[in-house]
């Protein structure tokens, strides 16, 4: 496989083009012969210059540009040199203007690279050396202009670019804000199109009223290839790598090289005197640029009013044969349509008895084709045969085509699919770099629906898609956040006696309450680590939710018919309490002590109560809510200061002092749908909620963003769950099973 020319751009227009104007052209040629001579580009800064300058300039990289293709003769470097030459005598005027000018223009035909410039851009090579490290060149420094030259362009620098190897070309201010060092860092460690990212994000933040203009030229290896080291770091003619020939544009762009760049050209030369010279690769290009510019196909020169009208007569004399023809065809087959539906009429009425008559024909037609057939010679029947040959042979090939063209158009619409893939995976990656995790799952989701419409039947494509599956799926849980952990199982209450189905658990003190659908409740003692189980006394009773208070001196417990039942740890003693709610008719769903009240949360109203503690209990409820809400599908709540109400359906609703606050939770996939616990604290810093459906604790920050999901394969039905932040734990029931694990 060819090697692929990566040409990746980034470009930052600043506030004030008088102060800093950057330009930056990429040509890529439309025809085969344009194609040979490669890719043009100019990169240019301008420093004071005003709009009549900036026009001046772009005429004359137009110029060359154009100069450069459409020469109908010559070698490529000439006609390069030669264009150059007739710039040198035309602008003058842009050098001796009092605005500064930086520029380079060039031309990339992979692997080979030749361009010019003027004043300081930035062009720095960055190969790579034995040891798999990367060396830095200057090669403005190495190849500085004489002072006190008259031309725009005084010298041409040619060589060849090697896969592995990075060339960086960049308008002059790039390096107050980017030194050479980190440049190379930058380039060498990540792909080129996300270094031109992360080099135009940078620059576009300083906002500095400055232009940076930049392209990154990077000669990909081909799949399967393992790089030849060519180098040690004392190897003389490393530079000659790149640069093979410096050319001096004053007049006749004769050679003029300083020595000691003129004894590495000549020891490159004598290496390479005893090969040929290779013919010229072309690999395909990926370019990413805005401003990517397509030369118009000039192939074919304008036709003359004779050739038209020719052509027009020729077109319209085989148009009118072949509708003629196909009338006639046409006509035939309904007269053959005809007189066959005739026959079957006859064949079934038998009107005026003439079913008789046509079979008789029919056998004697037969009967003659026959005899026909057999009394034909034999170069007769070799040619009929030959002719049936020809035509089942003819009617396969067009079927072939057929099918042939409905591969090709399978293939490229793969194609476009697996292109739009792969920019999608790409975007979500560079989302990452930045920690936009919101933005990396709508790429990554865009993946995911462009693989499930891609045909992967056959095993090229099913390779593919299996491949960018597993990128997709990677990329997937780093963007989820999913950390799996092996679960500790703290004991198992489905071997205690008297224990039917648990679903809910309270921790007070060191003790770890199972309440469900029984009157007994379980309690495990994390220090002795001992089970008891308790006779509540309540034959009927059924619990739905429990809570316990910051200042650890008592668990509440709310049972069926909204009863309120009181557990004392120290004695195992239980206590019914008292408590009324505004509403003659309520549906507890769930309570939470805070700040030593109690806040009860009525399904069946749509609202929150908060009762005051009095002796034997709590007060009447008052009305917490300040306007309506729809709670009915409420599963839990919790109170950080703010109130979250967990819903069945997996949204989550805040409310503020009574009103309802906006509240989105961001970047977290799949989304929660069967939510059964919500849990926080004033003092703590996270939301946490326990996800049945999806078997997971979802930690979320309390603006919504996702920290991280918590899962294990163990889980088959959690219900219940304790958060232990300080401690770094987390306590989960799961089919009377009390499990503990660690948070991240």
């Amino acid at each position: 496989m060819d090697p692929i020319l990566h040409l990746n751009e980034f470009f930052v227009e600043g506030g004030s083009q008088k102060q800093s104007h950057a330009l930056l052209h990429i040509t890529e040629p439309s025809t085969p012969e344009e194609r040979e001579r490669g890719y043009f580009f100019a990169i240019c800064e301008t420093n004071g210059a005003d709009n009549e300058y900036i026009i001046k300039l772009q005429g004359m990289i137009d110029e060359i540009e154009n100069g450069y293709y459409e020469a109908r003769d010559g070698e490529n470097n000439q006609n390069f040199e030669k264009i150059l030459e007739k710039i040198n005598q035309q602008s003058y005027p842009l050098i001796q203007n009092n605005s500064t000018l930086h520029c380079v223009v060039g031309v990339i035909r992979p692997p080979e690279i030749i361009f010019a410039f003027h004043n300081a851009p930035q062009i720095i090579l960055f190969y790579k050396k034995k040891d798999g490290s990367y060396q830095k060149m200057d090669l403005v420094d190495a190849n500085r202009e004489e002072k006190g030259n008259s031309h725009i362009f005084s010298q041409i620098v040619q060589g060849k670019i090697s896969p592995e190897d990075y060339m960086f070309i960049g308008t002059p201010h790039i390096a107050d804000y980017f030194s050479h060092d980190r440049l190379q860092k930058i380039i060498s460690s990540r792909p080129p199109r996300q270094s031109a990212e992360h080099l135009e994000k940078v620059l576009s933040e300083l906002r500095n009223g400055l232009s940076f203009g930049g392209l990154i030229i990077h000669l990909g290896a081909p799949e399967g290839h393992t790089p030849v080291a060519r180098r040690t770091e004392n190897d003389g003619q490393a530079v000659n790598r790149l640069f093979v020939t410096e050319q001096n544009t004053a007049s006749t762009l004769s050679p003029s090289l300083t020595n000691s760049f003129g004894d590495k050209i000549k020891g490159w030369q004598n290496n390479l005197s005893n090969k040929p010279t290779p013919q010229p690769s072309y690999p395909r290009a990926e370019v990413n640029s805005i401003h990517l510019k397509n030369r118009p196909n000039r192939q074919a020169d304008a036709w003359e009013a004779k050739d038209i009208l020719s052509a027009i007569w020729t077109a319209v004399k085989y148009l009118g044969q072949a509708i003629l023809w196909v009338l006639l065809v046409l006509l035939s087959l309904l007269k053959a349509i005809g007189k066959f539906f005739i026959t079957i009429f006859f064949l079934i009425t038998n009107m005026h008895n003439r079913r008789k008559e046509i079979i008789n024909n029919l056998s004697m037609g037969w009967h003659n084709h026959k005899q026909n057939l057999q009394q034909l010679p034999l170069i007769t029947k070799i040619l009929v045969g030959a002719s049936l040959i020809v035509v089942i042979c003819i009617a396969g090939g067009i079927l072939f085509l057929s099918v042939q063209k409905q591969r090709q158009a399978a293939s490229k619409l793969f194609q476009d699919n697996l292109q739009q893939l792969t920019t999608q995976k790409d975007a979500a990656e560079s989302a990452l770099i930045y920690n936009d995790t919101v933005t990396a799952l709508d790429n990554i989701n865009s993946a995911k629906d462009l693989l499930a419409k891609m045909s992967c039947e056959s095993r090229e494509n099913k390779a593919i898609c299996q491949g960018m599956d597993e990128q997709i799926q990677s990329i997937l849980m780093r963007v989820r956040k999913v950390i799996s952990v092996d679960p500790q199982l703290v004991t198992d209450w489905s071997q205690l006696p008297g224990i039917t189905k648990l679903n809910q658990i309270t921790k007070i003190g060191t003790k770890i309450i199972g309440t469900g659908d029984s009157q007994n409740i379980v309690v495990y003692d994390l220090l002795s680590r001992e089970n008891t189980t308790l006779d509540t006394g309540y034959s009927s009773a059924h619990f739905i939710a429990g809570t316990t208070p910051k200042e650890n001196d008592y668990s509440l417990f709310l049972l069926d018919k909204n009863q309120l039942l009181q557990y004392n740890f120290q004695d195992n003693s239980f206590k019914k309490l008292e408590i009324e709610y505004p509403n003659q008719t309520v549906d507890i769903k769930s309570i939470i002590v805070y700040n030593r009240r109690l806040y009860s949360l009525d399904v069946l109203n749509n609202q929150i109560y908060k009762h005051d503690n009095i002796k034997n209990g709590f007060g009447p409820g008052k009305e917490w809510l300040k306007a309506s809400a729809d709670l009915k599908d409420s599963a839990d709540f919790t109170i950080e200061g703010d109130l979250f109400i967990l819903k069945s359906t997996g949204e989550i609703v805040k409310f503020s002092a009574g009103v309802s606050q906006p509240f989105t939770v961001q970047g977290l996939d799949p989304a929660i749908t069967g939510g059964t616990k919500i849990w926080s604290y004033n003092d703590l810093q996270y939301l946490y909620v326990l996800d049945a459906a999806e078997k997971r604790l979802v930690i979320l920050e309390k603006d919504g963003r996702l920290k991280s999901q918590v899962t294990a394969k163990i889980f088959t039905n959690p219900t219940g769950m304790i958060v232990d932040e300080p401690n770094k734990n987390a306590y989960i029931l799961d089919s009377n099973k009390l499990y503990q694990i660690p948070l991240p």
